[in-house]
Parts: C-alpha cells; sequence; structure tokens
C-alpha cells in the first residue's frame, strides 16, 4: 500500500490510494540538478482539515508559502520513496497536490540568489603558515601576480618614467613585486609600513567551501569525492579580495569644493589621510566568492570535473564520480523485466567541452581568442618556439599550431612587425610568420564532426602562467577599505601544490585544461565521453516489489543489469498504489566497454565490467561496424564510438577487412567513409575517416600493400596504400570501362595473386588488372549471378555467390572459371556462402542455412559439411587452429567454435561478431 504522512503523522489517503513518481538520473544532466517528484496525488478533504490546516480555505485565502507542509514523506509499504514538502494546488472537493523532495526545497529557497548572498558563517582568522593541508584546513595561500590590484584606487603619483600611476601600486611593487600572497618567513607578508602596501588572499578549497555551503542550508555531504581525489581535493577558488585592513594617520583638514548640485563653492572639514599601514584582520567567506548564481556554480563543479550532486530522503548529500559509477558492480534486475527492449536509434553527438573565461582579468582576455570555428586549421602540436620555426613541411596561411612549452597557438600568414632602433619605431614591415594568436585554454570537442553538438560546459576557468612558473592576473581588487565598489570577478580555480605555489596543474601533473593526456576529458572523462558520444538507447517495462523500487529509486545513479546487458537507467516512471508490485518504465542507455583506458600490449578488464587484464586474440565487428577484440576466455572489449558501416547489401561481410601484421582493421562506412582501426597496443580504437569516396562503399580487402574498395552501385573502385597508421593519405579512383555500362558494377570483392588484382561484382562480373592499379580491369566471364566474395588456397581461387553459383579457377589459368555446388550429404544444393576464409589448401566457406553453415573445402569436388547449429559469421585461423563464429542474422550475441576434423567443440559465447579474425 501507498502511504503520506506529515511530520510523522499519517495522513487519510483512501483505498486506492496511489500517484505518479518520475525520477531523472544525475549522471545525464549537465543543465539542470533536479530530485524525483510525485505527482497526481489526492486525498479527500475530510480527515484531512487538521494536518493540513483547513486546506479547503488555504485555496482561498492564504498566502502561496501556506501551500507548503513540510516534513512530507511517501512510503510504499513502509518504505520511504519521496521526502520533502507536499504542495497544494487545489484543494476544492479534494486536496490536489504534489511532493517535491528536499532539493527542490533548496532550489526554491535559493532560486535566483548568488553565492554572495548567502551566509558561510561568522568571521574567520586567518592563520599564516607555509604550508596548508587540504585535509584539515578550509583554505590555502598560493603566490601569483597581479599588477592591476590597486588601479583606480588611492591618489596617484608621477612614476619614474613621467606617468601617472596609484601610490598604492608602487608601493605594492616596492613590498611585494606585485605578488599577492608574496613570500615571507613563516609563510606570506601580512603587514606594511606607510612606506609598502601588500595583499593577503585566503583562496577557499572548493571541497570545503561547498561543505561550508551546504552544511549552512542544512545539508550534510557524507560522502564527497572531491575530497577523496589527491589532485581534486588541492583545488582552490580564485578572487581578488584582500584579507589586510589598513590603519591610517589622519588629520583634519579644511578644503574648498565646488558642490555641483548648488553650483557654489563650500568649504569641507574632513580627515585626510597623512599615512597608511596594513595588518591581519578577521575576513568573511562571503567577501572571498565570486557573484555567480548558485545553480551555475554547482553545475560548473559538476560539469568541469564528472562528478554529480545526489541528494539522499535523509538530507544528506553525495558528490558521486561519473567514471566510478562506470567502472561499479551493476545491480542485477533480470527477474523483474517483464517487457522485451526496445532498442532506440544510436547517438552519434559531438560532446563540446566549453569554459567560461573572466573577462575581467585584461593578462588572460587579452590574449585569448576563441579558436572554436577555426579548430579544423589546429594541427600536431609542438614542444617549443623552436620546433615551430624548424618546421620544413608545407604551410598554409591559416594553419595553427599549440606550443606546449607556452600553452599558446600560434598561427602561420602575414603580420606586420616594427623594427626598434634607439627607442624609436623606425618602419614597419609586413612578414610571413607564426605569430602567437591565444592562449592555450580552448573548448573541446570529442567526436568531433558534421554532427549534433551536446555542450558539457564549465562555469569556471583558471589564470594565465607565467613562464617562471606563477599565475598572472592583470584585475582590479576588492578590500574592506575600498568596499563601497565591488570590483567584479568570475570563477576560477586553481591546484594547491604547498609551500605556497600552485596554478593550472596539480602536484601529480594534472592539468587544468579539457585537451591533452593530462587534461580533464582524458583524466576525468575518460570512460565517460565516449559511453556520450555513442550512447545507445533502450527501453523496457519492469515489475518491482517494493524493496526493489526503493532501492532502485535511491541508487538510480548506479549501472544496472539484466540477462542481456549492462545499462545506465536515464529516467524512471511509475505509479505505485495498493498494490505489492508496482510496474515501472525505464528508459536508459546500454552500457558498452570502450577503449579509453589501456597500456600497450594488454587490454584492462573485459566486457562484462570485470578489471583483470586480458590478451587479444580474435578481432570481431557486428553487422553495425562496431569492432571487438576478444581474449582466448571470451572475454571482450569494444568501442562506444564507431561510424556506420555502409548500407550496401552484404556489407557487414564485403566490407571488413583485418590485416593482422599491423593490426588494423578497416571498416568501409556509410557516405564513403573508410574508418580505420590500429589495433597494434591491443586497444587503440581512434577512427580515422577519408571522405574521398562520394558513395556508399560495397567492399573492402587488404591486397599487396593496397587497400582496394568498391564503390555501391558505381563502376568504381578506388585504392590507397596501406601503411602506417598515421600516414595514410586520399584514395586513387579507378573506374571500370567495358562493352557494358554495367561492367564492374559494385565491386564486392578483391584478391591479389602473381602480380594481378582480381575483383568480383554484385553483377556477375570476375574481372582482372595488373599491378599497374591504374589500367581498366579486363573481364574475364560474366555469369548470371551476384557475386559476395572471394578466396584463394595455396592453388585454386575462388568466387561464391548469393544463389548457390560458386566458381573456381586453378592458379595455373585464371581464365578458366568452372561452376560447382555447395552440397550437403544428400546431394542436395545448399544456400549462399556469406564468408570465406583461406587456410592452407583449404576455404572455410559459411553459409547462411541454419543448420548446414560450414564447409570446409579441399577443391569443388572434395567438400565437407560441418553442422553448427546456427548462421556462420566468420572464420579465423590461428596457428594450425580454425576457430568460428555462430549465431543468428539478427544476434545479440554469438557462438565461439573451435574446428576440430568434422566436428566442432564449443568454446565460449561472444558479442554479436558478423566477422571474425585472428588477432
Amino acid at each position: 500500500m501507498l502511504s503520506l504522512t506529515i511530520n510523522n503523522k499519517p495522513l487519510l489517503t483512501g483505498q486506492k490510494f496511489s500517484c505518479r513518481i518520475s525520477v531523472k538520473n544525475p549522471f545525464f544532466l549537465f543543465n539542470e540538478i533536479r530530485g524525483p517528484l510525485a505527482a497526481d496525488i489526492s486525498l479527500p478533504v475530510e480527515g484531512n482539515r487538521g494536518a493540513l490546516g483547513n486546506p479547503n480555505r488555504v485555496t482561498k485565502r492564504a498566502k502561496q508559502n501556506d501551500r507548503h507542509f513540510s516534513g512530507a514523506k511517501l512510503l510504499h509499504f513502509g518504505l520511504p520513496l519521496i521526502e520533502g514538502d507536499f504542495v497544494v494546488n487545489n484543494a476544492l472537493g479534494t486536496v490536489e497536490g504534489w511532493i517535491q523532495n528536499n532539493l527542490g526545497k533548496l532550489g526554491e529557497e535559493l532560486r535566483e540568489k548568488n553565492l554572495t548572498e548567502l551566509d558561510f558563517g561568522d568571521a574567520c582568522a586567518f592563520v599564516n603558515k607555509t604550508t596548508f593541508d587540504p585535509d584539515s584546513d578550509s583554505w590555502c595561500t598560493l603566490r601569483l601576480m597581479n599588477r592591476g590590484f590597486w588601479k583606480d584606487k588611492g591618489k596617484m603619483v608621477e612614476s619614474d618614467d613621467g606617468t601617472d600611476i596609484e601610490e598604492l601600486t608602487n608601493k605594492f611593487e616596492a613590498l611585494a613585486g606585485f605578488f599577492v600572497n608574496q613570500s615571507d618567513t613563516g609563510g606570506v607578508i601580512t603587514s606594511a609600513n606607510t612606506d609598502g602596501a601588500a595583499v593577503v588572499s585566503p583562496y577557499p578549497f572548493l571541497h570545503s567551501l561547498l561543505d561550508t555551503l551546504l552544511r549552512k542550508n542544512r545539508f550534510y555531504i557524507s560522502d564527497n569525492f572531491l575530497k577523496l581525489d589527491a589532485d581534486l581535493k588541492t583545488l582552490c577558488l580564485y578572487h581578488n579580495y584582500n584579507i589586510l585592513k589598513d590603519t591610517s594617520t589622519i588629520e583634519e583638514q579644511t578644503f574648498a569644493l565646488f558642490n555641483f548640485f548648488t553650483q557654489t563653492e563650500e568649504e569641507l572639514n574632513l580627515d585626510a589621510i597623512s599615512a597608511s599601514t596594513w595588518d591581519l584582520a578577521a575576513f568573511n567567506i562571503h567577501d572571498l566568492v565570486p557573484d555567480i548564481d548558485i545553480k551555475k556554480f554547482f553545475l560548473g563543479v559538476q560539469n568541469t570535473f564528472n562528478t554529480f550532486f545526489w541528494f539522499n530522503n535523509n538530507r544528506t548529500v553525495q558528490i558521486i564520480d561519473r567514471e566510478g559509477v562506470l567502472k561499479g558492480q551493476a545491480f542485477d534486475l533480470s527477474q523483474y523485466r517483464v517487457s522485451e527492449w526496445k532498442v532506440g536509434e544510436r547517438k552519434d553527438v559531438a560532446l563540446k567541452f566549453s569554459w567560461d573565461h573572466d573577462n575581467n582579468d585584461s593578462a588572460f582576455n587579452e590574449r585569448w581568442e576563441n579558436l572554436d570555428d577555426k579548430r579544423d586549421r589546429i594541427l600536431d602540436a609542438v614542444n617549443s618556439r623552436n620546433d615551430l620555426n624548424s618546421i620544413i613541411l608545407p604551410k598554409e596561411e591559416g594553419d595553427i599550431r599549440l606550443v606546449l612549452n607556452e600553452n599558446m597557438y600560434y598561427e602561420y600568414g602575414w603580420f606586420t612587425i616594427n623594427e626598434i632602433s634607439g627607442g624609436l619605431i623606425e618602419i614597419e614591415t609586413v612578414v610571413k610568420g607564426w605569430k602567437p594568436v591565444s592562449i592555450g585554454l580552448q573548448n573541446y570537442f570529442f567526436n568531433d564532426g558534421d554532427k549534433d553538438q551536446e555542450e558539457i560546459k564549465s562555469d569556471f576557468s583558471t589564470l594565465r602562467m607565467a613562464p617562471e612558473g606563477y599565475p598572472v592576473a592583470y584585475q582590479n581588487g576588492n578590500s574592506k577599505t575600498f568596499s563601497s565598489v565591488r570590483e567584479p570577478f568570475s570563477p576560477r580555480l586553481m591546484f594547491y601544490k604547498g609551500n605556497n605555489t600552485g596554478g593550472d596543474e596539480s602536484v601529480s601533473g594534472k592539468k587544468f585544461d579539457w585537451k591533452g593526456d593530462s587534461g580533464f576529458v582524458f583524466s576525468r572523462y575518460r570512460l565517460t565521453a565516449p559511453f556520450l558520444a555513442g550512447r545507445l538507447p533502450i527501453e523496457a517495462d519492469f515489475r518491482f516489489p517494493p524493496r526493489i523500487l526503493h532501492y532502485v529509486m535511491n541508487n538510480i545513479y548506479q549501472k544496472m543489469k539484466d540477462s542481456e546487458c549492462e545499462f545506465m537507467i536515464e529516467q524512471l516512471d511509475a505509479d505505485p498504489g495498493p498494490e505489492e508490485e508496482t510496474l515501472v518504465r525505464i528508459q536508459a542507455y546500454k552500457l558498452e566497454d570502450n577503449f579509453w583506458s589501456f597500456n600497450p600490449g594488454v587490454v584492462p578488464g573485459g566486457g562484462d565490467g570485470t578489471e583483470e587484464n586480458m590478451v587479444p586474440k580474435f578481432v570481431g565487428v557486428n553487422k553495425y561496424g562496431k569492432p571487438y577484440i576478444v581474449d582466448e576466455t571470451g572475454k571482450f572489449k569494444t568501442t562506444s564510438v564507431f561510424g556506420d558501416i555502409s548500407t550496401a547489401a552484404y556489407a557487414h561481410h564485403c566490407c571488413v577487412d583485418y590485416h593482422a601484421a599491423s593490426n588494423q582493421l578497416f571498416i568501409g562506412g556509410n557516405n564513403g567513409y573508410v574508418h580505420i582501426y590500429d589495433l597494434s597496443d591491443g586497444i587503440r580504437m581512434q577512427s580515422l575517416r577519408m571522405g574521398t569516396i562520394s558513395e556508399s562503399i560495397s567492399g573492402i580487402k587488404v591486397a599487396n600493400g593496397k587497400v582496394m574498395v568498391g564503390i555501391n552501385n558505381q563502376r568504381q573502385y578506388c585504392y590507397f596504400n596501406q601503411g602506417s597508421f598515421d600516414n595514410y593519405s586520399e584514395a586513387t579512383i579507378g573506374t571500370v570501362t567495358g562493352g557494358s555500362s554495367e561492367v564492374g558494377y559494385t565491386i564486392r570483392d578483391f584478391e591479389y595473386y602473381n602480380g594481378y588484382y582480381y575483383m568480383c561484382s554484385a553483377a556477375g562480373e570476375i574481372m582482372r588488372c595488373d599491378a599497374t592499379i591504374g589500367q581498366n580491369p579486363k573481364e574475364i566471364t560474366d555469369r548470371d549471378t551476384e557475386f559476395i566474395c572471394m578466396a584463394q588456397s595455396s592453388s585454386r581461387m575462388y568466387v561464391f555467390s548469393d544463389n548457390d553459383r560458386e566458381f573456381s579457377c586453378l592458379k595455373t589459368n585464371t581464365d578458366k572459371w568452372s561452376e560447382f555446388r555447395m552440397l550437403d550429404g544428400s546431394g542436395s544444393d545448399r544456400p549462399p556462402i556469406w564468408e570465406a576464409t583461406p587456410n592452407g589448401n583449404n576455404i572455410i566457406a559459411l553459409s547462411s542455412e541454419y543448420t548446414h553453415s560450414l564447409f570446409v573445402l579441399e577443391s569443388p569436388s572434395a567438400q565437407t559439411r560441418i553442422n553448427i547449429g546456427g548462421y556462420g559469421m566468420g572464420a579465423a585461423v590461428v596457428g594450425s587452429d580454425v576457430f568460428i563464429a555462430s549465431g543468428s542474422y539478427n544476434l545479440t550475441s554469438g557462438q565461439l567454435y573451435k574446428l576440430a576434423g568434422s566436428q566442432v567443440v564449443y568454446q565460449f559465447n561472444l558479442p554479436d561478431c558478423m566477422s571474425l579474425y585472428a588477432y
């Protein structure tokens, strides 16, 4: 049964009381923070007047806040589902309302408030010391340069070069060299006499600030990943506030001032400051935080570091690591699913990771340019300016490269220089070369391309770093002395490294940047980014008993699984009521392992989510073009980001080939792309796209150092040299000509033998051209059939078709092709051959017939038929052993068998592989 209480007092609900519950998983929320919601609650007025304060009169006269009843708890067979406020929105006849959980209540209280408006507690006393501990201290100091701190404050004086400058700026330079938190014995300079000016800025540790913020609103962090991670716990929040207070020597003086309102001159007695000293004073945390919307601040924390906030019913909060969720164990819901999975359309989106830089810091914004629209011109980075200037490759205007040791982008093109002699500009010259265009903190695009974008926006940034290794700003400062005007600053974070040092890099080398091996996308989104970019939506119905509904609602962010797959719930919708079991609709995304975490030569983890290492033995590809690597025990890894395979007929067999010597996998994709995967380290699945073919690809084969590619519904093929993964060039187009417009129409497969390339087409042709591929292929024979694939043994060449008309020739006479049939034991003809794999003098041929799938051909007249109980999907020869992948055509999984004479021996289950190769 479903019940509702207010401050532990039950409300009268009725025997058929039910409601609609909707819960969104915060794992997938990057633009909002929200909790569960219980809607469509209907209660009788009579019997609830005391608890709800005559709700029918509330509707007519009460203020809006009177309609919220705190301490509400929705229970299902005694287990709490949602705790928070019961909100009444109608009480005429019946009480109609909904329950917002405690997070919703917090959001309502803090809506449209900024950090600076919150109560962070009593004033704090600064304790000076050389090193702060992020585990026990609330803030730290680190040395940074800010020449503009005292800009527009105090009186102006003439500087040594004759220009006007603030007197405080002069004194700041004299005492501290323009450094905020200038180092001193025992910590930092904390006082200044009348000849100097100092700035002390304690920077709050981010995890401590969040703890204080939530605690002041009666929420308590139970698990804080930001404090557990060795790098993230050292993050501190930059600000431009000086906690030192001035003590001024003053004397009363009379001044004659012009009153603009009365247009008369007046004499005023004012206190003139003749000298000032600076000393420590108590400070408030709200002076150290930026003027930012609280929601944006929380979202900035989530999105920058790939965490999320989970608000529990008992007013505790967890700050959870998304990467840790994906590495965690899955909760089994197998026995509760009551419908088939409905599979949606796979996402293929570019993830845009963006920053929000501080426009009030001239040291940053005058050196930063958004390069989003120029990112296709950004080439490989170089280590230094010398490396940049020594590039001898052809350079084009608009080329951009990052110089790593400066973290500065340079653009190649025309610009002007002014040659200076004796302090005077003598001549202006136009030159061509590399010019600095922007500092390196750019937005980052994962899985970039001509596709939809989803933005993961950080509302944070960091400071520019000087070559000497300290942060640099040029930003007006704040202090209690000049409190009438608050100089703006945006939220920026730095890593604290101890001994009054820090900046954009942690002690372990993590960078406050999206890009690079040490940037946040690789270090914090290593598993999450590929999953989000290529996620596969699925949907099914479950029927949960009370304890399972309670568990899933309170742990919706965890991995789940059933008998078919692991998945992450995106949204849960349920209508709990008087029945013990509740029908639940789950919208989810299927979990598929990705390849972003590896050690060379070894694949960490398996497809079942375990963490033990595996050594690749097989390479498989499913009918959508997704690659797998599989070890000898059946554990597998795959990538969740891949290009769709060609839409041409039989593409799942014809448009895939693997070159074992270089561990390169070639997949013919749709829209004329060849996806090339380098598997040489057992794990790298980066795709290189070659956009040189304008139609879908009909076949692909590595032959004699060439990657031969057929073009669907065209009398064309193309080829490119097979070589290093990083050195592929554009393909060369070849056209097949002959007496018929159908000659060479849709080439399906290729073979190379003895100086000649052989091709077969969907139009029933077998063609040949010599090693000078640019020549037009010669038609050898034309048969009334549709060819699918080719293969060669040590003595013969074979071509197989889709209608049981196979052809072969001796390699000693490739002009003469003879027809033969695949036969079963009774002499009956057999159906099409999909795959053909050479094994010495034999050919392993795989058929689409369900019960007679495998043939071993020693010659056309010497055939062995083997029943493997399913479709033959692919064969791999490993040494002297032959392995067969089997399954159903619309398979979601399959089996691997080992050939043993005229029998097959089951090895283990496979993922949904339709092609198989020896790694």
